[in-house]
């Protein structure tokens, strides 16, 4: 089952491939509702809304409710002469001469009834129905498999929601505008955050990361990393040393296969400058009011845990003055796809250098309003990856 289909769309699927499957005129699935006190028609094909807006059976009533209260299949090929069918004239007006009910099961336990309509007299078989009860059973493991996603995506939902903090709009002379936006509902969501937090030295932490995988595990190890990196940090800021006491954490108690990505940046009110170090983290870009471009901060090194062993991380520090602008973003903003098709061309790190340049000069919320809306204009909406991103703004004295 695709993680974003709905129940209504699977109840289509089922019924579409049985009826293609069994070369039936017309099609319905009926589940009971108990507060209701009859069958409900959720799936229908071939069947006009005046038929489904009449026939709903009650448990032992007619073909369809014969079906589920004695939990066996009933096939007619001569509908005009069953007594038991309680809608000879509905069936009548529909052109349908023979049917087949056959009990649709959910975990072990008949919910409602499958039915096949023949507009000629067809002799169902004894092997289509077992065709379409191994059709069922198939569909009450995609089911079960579709509430399964759905737990797993509202745990993950959760949990990842604790990972953005409420950020101040300002801090001392810095304007600051962040981000996100959650991936396509068909992708499970992943492990991308920010953070900002106060440190020793009347002194911010700014944190942007992606961690690897999606669901639940990317977000338990999200908060893991999150709380780890601050603990670290709290004792000692420096950039550097902080993601080497991550890295040497995250290796371990994370598998082998695990990684993350991470642009940490240590905000000096007092120097007006930002001493950062970046782990395997898309360059962040700084714009230079002074010099009016953009400047790649490239100096990148491995990302915490792809490595398990010793790695030397060490910072660099970026100076700020007045109307100096930072982006830091994950990879999701400069991987999203043209008109979001899967094989289009990618928005790209020069698009966004671009972008970027372009709207540098203006306010930080400003900037990031104006880089989601282009992003998602460029992908139609249609996001494949998370996309977490932080602005960070000198303002005048």
């Amino acid at each position: 089952v695709r993680p974003a289909i709905s129940a209504h769309d699977l109840y289509n699927q089922i019924l579409s491939t049985s009826a293609d499957l069994l070369d039936v005129h017309a099609a319905s699935l009926m589940l009971y509702n108990e507060d209701k006190g009859f069958l409900e028609t959720k799936a229908h094909r071939g069947l006009s809304h005046n038929y489904l807006n009449q026939v709903r059976p009650k448990l032992g009533q007619s073909i369809e409710g014969k079906a589920v209260a004695d939990d066996k299949s009933v096939l007619n090929h001569k509908m005009s002469e069953e007594p038991l069918y309680s809608f000879r004239e509905m069936a009548s007006g529909e052109g349908i001469r023979s049917a087949m009910s056959v009990p649709f099961t959910i975990d072990n336990e008949t919910r409602g009834v499958l039915n096949f309509y023949s507009h000629h007299e067809k002799h169902f078989q004894p092997k289509d129905e077992h065709l379409a009860s191994h059709l069922i059973e198939l569909s009450s493991l995609a089911l079960q498999n579709l509430r399964l996603y759905r737990r797993e995506h509202r745990i993950a939902e959760t949990l990842q929601l604790s990972h953005f903090p409420d950020i101040e709009d300002n801090y001392e002379n810095w304007e600051i505008a962040h981000r996100y936006r959650v991936s396509m509902e068909e992708s499970l969501l992943g492990g991308d955050f920010y953070d900002m937090f106060s440190v020793p030295g009347n002194r911010k932490a700014i944190v942007v990361a992606d961690v690897s995988g999606k669901g639940i595990r990317a977000a338990a190890s999200t908060a893991m990393v999150k709380h780890t990196l601050r603990s670290y940090a709290l004792n000692d800021p420096d950039p550097g040393i902080v993601l080497q006491l991550t890295h040497e954490a995250f290796c371990s108690y994370m598998e082998s296969d695990d990684f993350v990505t991470i642009f940490y940046g240590l905000i000096d009110p007092a120097s007006e400058s930002i001493s950062y170090c970046s782990a395997g983290h898309p360059p962040a870009l700084f714009f230079s009011a002074r010099q009016e471009k953009v400047l790649d901060l490239t100096d990148v090194f491995m990302p915490v845990g792809a490595w398990h062993d010793n790695v030397n991380y060490l910072n660099n520090t970026v100076s700020f003055f007045p109307g100096d602008t930072l982006l830091v973003y994950t990879d999701g903003l400069t991987d999203c796809r043209e008109m979001g098709n899967k094989n289009g061309n990618l928005f790209g790190q020069q698009n966004l250098e671009v972008l970027f340049s372009g709207l540098a000069t203006k306010q930080a919320e400003t900037i990031a309003t104006g880089i989601m809306t282009e992003v998602e204009s460029f992908c139609h909406g249609k996001m494949y990856d998370d996309v977490a991103f932080f602005v960070l703004k000198l303002g005048k004295q």
